[in-house]
């Protein structure tokens, strides 16, 4: 045990005293800064617009008294005093009505706040509405009813065992808001932590220190040590983005810009059955695709084949990538398989849960699934590494692979 923690703290020293882990960690932070910037920069830059409304009193007022977001309309006697208040940046638009509100024009300044021409338009339609009803005589009840919108409600189910079972249908964008905050940084995880191993045993196989390493460490222990250390470097990176997070969260009401974006996710969705799916997925995914890494790590013979050794965990990982982008919009029997199969189920069971097309007892069986393999897997690979650390073949990884595997039917 004392020397499977001496191992598991080295590689936790050599890399984060390195520059390389530290900009894995802090370039995601770097990037989501930035785009956070521009988004709260282009929020005040495309603040609330103004419109000078060039009309009649009556319509002046109507439109004054309507609400926006992102418009508010003011008043001015003559389109000569719209304009002068334009070529002052006091408005950002102007709009001229006739009395009989036949024909309306707008003039928008290119480099004033953005003037939405729907909210205008839409503006204009009701006012046009009420006046031709008031025209005909037509009370603001019967106007009312006469505008008023058919009550629709949607009810999503799934035909499961012959059954129609409901569903929460969820939006879109929400399916996709999903998908990206899942599979994205577990990919990015997975492809990272996997270099990482894959770069400390290809790195001491290929100088040739392995053999002094191995004369006062057993293989198995090295190998287990390793994925502590590589396991340990993990959760600390995940501590750095929750320290970030909650002070972010902290900070955010100072800006305006920043609570209202933070406001936007919903939050509501993610409950405690689908946080606990999320970061148990997360954990096995890291482990197996460490544990890959390494054994392929073993195989390599000089440090030119340490990329090789990587390409097998990022192919495997990006399958699952993409099948976890595809799931909201794919109920199909490939997304499925794949939601259950180890190295793709990590990153497609959380996405499929979050969108309703998997239960929880199903997540569930999946974890099952991928805990058993991991085990598996992992006693399979000590056993390999064991056997390949100290073989050197020139020929590349696949073949040296093919040499362990003959090695092994030999001893057996």
């Amino acid at each position: 045990m004392n020397k499977l923690m001496i191992i598991a703290k080295q590689v936790l020293k050599k890399n984060v005293t390195s520059f390389s882990w530290w900009s894995l960690v802090l370039l995601p932070l770097i990037i989501a800064g930035i785009m956070v910037g521009i988004g709260i920069y282009s929020g005040h830059k495309d603040s609330r617009a103004t419109v000078a409304v060039v009309a009649p009193s009556e319509i002046v007022q109507e439109l004054s008294a309507t609400q926006h977001a992102d418009l508010r309309y003011r008043g001015y006697s003559s389109k000569k005093d719209a304009e002068r208040a334009l070529k002052n940046t006091k408005v950002d638009g102007i709009l001229t009505i006739d009395a009989r509100m036949q024909h309306s024009k707008l003039t928008v300044n290119k480099e004033g706040a953005d003037v939405e021409e729907t909210d205008i338009q839409q503006d204009l339609a009701v006012l046009n509405t009420a006046n031709t009803a008031k025209a005909l005589g037509l009370s603001q009840q019967q106007l009312a009813q006469l505008l008023r919108t058919p009550e629709l409600t949607t009810k999503t189910v799934s035909l499961k065992k012959g059954r129609l079972t409901t569903i929460n249908s969820g939006n879109r964008q929400l399916r996709m808001i999903v998908a990206q905050l899942i599979a994205l940084p577990m990919y990015i995880f997975l492809i990272s932590y996997g270099n990482v191993i894959a770069q400390e045993i290809g790195t001491e196989k290929g100088s040739r220190i392995e053999e002094s390493i191995l004369t006062a460490v057993k293989a198995k222990t090295q190998f287990y040590g390793k994925l502590l250390g590589v396991g340990i470097l993990t959760l600390i990176h995940l501590l750095v983005y929750l320290v970030v997070g909650v002070v972010v969260w902290l900070t955010s009401g100072q800006s305006g810009k920043l609570h209202d974006l933070i406001n936007q996710i919903p939050w509501h969705e993610i409950d405690l059955p689908f946080l606990s799916i999320s970061i148990g997925f997360f954990i096995l995914g890291v482990f197996t695709y460490a544990i890959l890494a390494a054994l392929c790590g073993s195989l390599v013979t000089n440090q030119e084949q340490i990329a090789q050794a990587a390409v097998p965990a990022t192919l495997i990982a990006m399958v699952g990538f993409f099948a976890a982008i595809q799931a909201p919009d794919s109920q199909g029997m490939v997304t499925t398989v794949l939601s259950y199969l180890p190295f793709t189920s990590p990153m497609v069971m959380p996405v499929r849960y979050g969108v309703d097309q998997a239960s929880l007892s199903a997540a569930g069986v999946a974890w099952i699934i991928n805990v058993i393999f991991l085990l598996a897997f992992c006693w399979l690979s000590a056993n390999a590494y064991e056997r390949n650390v100290l073989v050197y073949n020139n020929k590349g990884i696949f073949k040296a692979l093919r040499h362990s595997l003959q090695m092994q039917r030999k001893r057996h």
